[in-house]
């Protein structure tokens, strides 16, 4: 492909981009990738770059892939900074553009007949790309802010673009994208072929040696109106190194386990490349070091593991290769493994003493003999073993441990009955085997009663069961009995004849007091009719003191208001309770209404409301015209803006307010085509005005072609009536702009002047 601009002229924009500190590397021909999706998570083996040449780095303008989502449209949010007005939502206006995952899905009147279907670019069903209603104009598409970038290391700067315009469809223009680096014009992609195909273009930059940051952005240049729309996905920025190529020097099927070698190749451009090798177990989607970076670029590795990946990240030096933004990644070597049945068996040799066992997988021997075992994983086949076994004879001994919980033997702690066996070796290697029984003595378990609660300063005592040899209360006591006067938590230490501890507790607490109530609120928020019942009082020792914010009750029932309140029940004891008792007000008679609506002169519309309780009377009031003051959703008529009041009753009593506005436009509402099509194909064959049932008829209706000629005139027509068929004295007329104008009329006898144009298309 053709480079896009003279020699002459390439030098001189150089010269004009160092003035910006960037030494941009000119080779602008946008390589094209025609119909190919670009992976850019697992690349095992990537696409080619569009301009680099050769190997390249990550991507660091993460965001102009456009992420993913599961909505068809993405949210504002994720939008890039652009001189065009984002949308969320469908159609979209000339100058306007949205992310999405697919125009597939969008409704036909949304992406017009012209608009082809297509999908992003990316593996991800949900990922997003930027689709662009374009005008004519010079306007910034998107821009995004690079940063990290290492003095020295040339940059791709590449986006993938196509046209959405049918290819069968009339273009008056093409769209054409210009590439800025800060500003100045990088290269661009000519006119966007409608050719229903995804291209990618590219060009290279190097900054200067201080620059870490720039600012990069896609800028449309289009000369015509119609055919300049299309799609943006997976704009990149990344470094662009030589050409690498990884290797296996002796590539064959290989058994898990076998010594492999391989070579890196790396082109001219790099001096003393540091190399940092890295390893993938699943499939690409993560990538480990694998040792140092070093100056080495063949690698071999003595024990091949399964499922392993390959690749070398490459970088001018040692402080570039720890950034990834000044680092290159090569392609990946993926190895071949070979079936089981071609690779050596693995043989295990092993002793055992009778009683023992060895497992293999899932099975377990025991006795003497040479067995097989194919263990498998979900694959297949995985390894085959051959165990060679031989069982001796040992010569048992015994000895038992009486232990206390908690105690240790040898320094360990044991919670449970245990077995240990030590073998001693001899000439067979199992001439002795000691077992040693060690037992757990159950703790003591003392057996605390006495009083569940107690009134503060009320004696009591509690008693211990069974017999002990020595007992310790938390508060010093030594005796089985321990006399109280106060509620708390009573904690117990005994010790058993065999030396063992043990220990109990025992809480008691306060004297409860419970009191069960009922209340009703109120029946509407600033009522006094709110209803608190007692319904029970249990506990204590009764003969209850029952108080309501400090005042003696001696009703059941009680009649208060919305509101908080103390009460407090004391037994004859001098225990007692307080509760605290919040009655809630009654929720209000809320209305809701939508309080503002906007007519044409002549139009009508139905008020309404909705409220939080079941309605029983309601009453309109206002200047002007009600179709109905007493029901629920009157329709009106009004000359003017006009303001009305309802007023509304519940079943409770309870009543609410709320007020509408209705604006009154005094102009018409009609409609005009902008373009309409007179080939006889009984679709759109027809220029027409429309309107609604405010509009009486349209007066004085002419038709004129740019220069001025009347080309059409009614005196008087009907709204939504044929009217003219793109003819002139019998002549069919050429494709273009006309112009139309007349006097709309009223059914209140009201009168609008309307004009426009509107395109002829055949």
């Amino acid at each position: 492909m053709q480079d896009f601009y003279p020699k002459a002229e390439r030098i001189e924009r150089m010269n004009q981009t160092l003035i910006r500190s960037l030494i941009i590397s000119l080779s602008l021909w946008p390589c094209l990738l025609q119909g190919q999706k670009q992976s850019l998570a697992k690349d095992l083996d990537p696409p080619p770059p569009p301009a680099c040449g050769g190997a390249v780095g990550i991507n660091i303008n993460e965001e102009g892939t456009f992420g993913s989502g599961a909505s068809l449209l993405a949210p504002s949010d994720t939008y890039p900074q652009s001189g065009y007005n984002s949308s969320t939502s469908l159609p979209l206006t000339a100058g306007s553009f949205t992310l999405t995952n697919t125009t597939q899905n969008w409704p036909v009147e949304f992406n017009a007949p012209e608009w082809i279907s297509i999908e992003d670019l990316s593996d991800d069903p949900e990922g997003y790309m930027m689709v662009v209603n374009g005008q004519q104009d010079n306007a910034i598409i998107a821009e995004w802010e690079i940063d990290g970038l290492c003095a020295g290391i040339t940059y791709e700067f590449s986006a993938s673009l196509i046209n959405l315009l049918d290819s069968t469809e009339f273009a008056d223009g093409l769209p054409e994208i210009e590439f800025l680096v800060d500003g100045q014009l990088l290269g661009g992609t000519g006119k966007i072929p409608q050719d229903e195909t995804w291209r990618a273009y590219g060009f290279t930059l190097m900054p200067n040696g201080g620059q870490t940051s720039l600012r990069i952005a896609l800028r449309h240049n289009s000369d015509g109106q119609i055919g300049n729309d299309f799609a943006i996905d997976n704009v990149l920025f990344r470094p662009c190194g030589p050409p690498m190529s990884l290797e296996e020097l002796s590539p064959m099927p290989h058994c898990v386990g076998a010594n492999i070698e391989l070579a890196l190749g790396i082109g001219t451009g790099l001096p003393s490349p540091v190399i940092q090798w890295q390893v993938s177990q699943d499939e690409g989607l993560s990538w480990q070091n694998f040792g140092t970076p070093s100056s080495n670029n063949s690698l071999i590795l003595d024990q091949l593991p399964p499922d392993l990946a390959l690749r070398a990240l490459v970088a001018a030096d040692q402080e570039k290769i720890s950034r990834p933004t000044c680092r290159y990644i090569t392609n990946a070597v993926v190895f071949e493994y070979a079936p089981i049945e071609n690779c050596p068996t693995t043989i295990i040799d092993t002793v055992l003493c009778a009683g023992q066992t060895i497992p293999v997988g899932n099975e377990i021997f025991h006795a003497d003999g040479t067995f097989q075992v194919l263990l498998k994983d979900e694959m297949g086949a995985d390894s085959l073993v051959q165990l060679n076994l031989t069982v001796n004879a040992p010569i048992q001994t015994f000895d038992n441990v009486g232990l206390c919980p908690g105690d240790t033997y040898e320094g360990t702690t044991y919670l449970a009955d245990t077995t240990l066996r030590t073998v001693h070796a001899a000439v067979n290697g199992c001439d002795s085997t000691h077992t040693l029984n060690i037992v757990l003595f159950p703790a003591p378990n003392p057996q605390i009663t006495g009083p569940a609660s107690l009134c503060d300063g009320r004696p009591d005592r509690l008693l211990t069961s069974g017999t002990f040899v020595q007992y310790e209360w938390s508060n010093g006591a030594d005796s089985p009995a321990l006399p109280i006067n106060a509620p708390g938590l009573y904690g117990l230490t005994v010790t058993d004849d065999m030396g063992c501890i043990g220990e109990a507790s025992w809480e008691v607490l306060e004297t409860r007091i419970k009191v069960g109530y009922q209340v009703t609120p109120p029946s509407c928020a600033s009522a006094a009719d709110g209803i608190l019942h007692i319904d029970q009082i249990a506990g204590g020792s009764g003969n209850y003191e029952v108080r309501l914010d400090g005042k003696l009750i001696r009703e059941s029932t009680i009649a208060v208001p919305s509101g908080t309140f103390e009460l407090r029940v004391t037994d004859s004891q001098g225990c007692g309770t307080t509760e605290v008792i919040r009655i809630l007000p009654a929720s209000p008679l809320a209305l809701t209404v939508e309080d503002r609506y906007e007519i044409f002169s002549g139009q009508s519309v139905d008020l309404s409301f909705e409220a939080n309780h079941t309605i029983t009377s309601v009453q309109w009031t206002s200047l002007d015209s009600l179709s109905c003051r007493d029901c629920e959703s009157p329709n009106v008529s009004p000359s003017f803006t006009t303001r009305y009041r309802v007023f509304a009753e519940d079943d409770r009593g309870c009543t609410a307010a709320a007020e509408i506005t209705v604006i009154v436009r005094q102009e018409f509402a009609y409609f005009a085509p902008n373009v309409f099509s007179p080939n006889d194909d009984g679709i759109n064959d027809y220029f027409s005005i429309y309107g609604g049932p405010e509009i009486l008829q349209v007066e004085d209706f002419k038709i004129f072609n740019r220069w001025g000629t009347l080309l059409f005139s009614i005196d008087q027509l009907s709204p939504g009536a044929e009217i003219w068929n793109g003819e002139y004295k019998g002549q069919v007329l050429p494709t273009g702009v006309y112009v139309y104008q007349g006097e709309m009329v009223g059914q209140n006898g009201k009168r609008q002047p309307i004009m426009g144009e509107f395109m002829l298309l055949r």
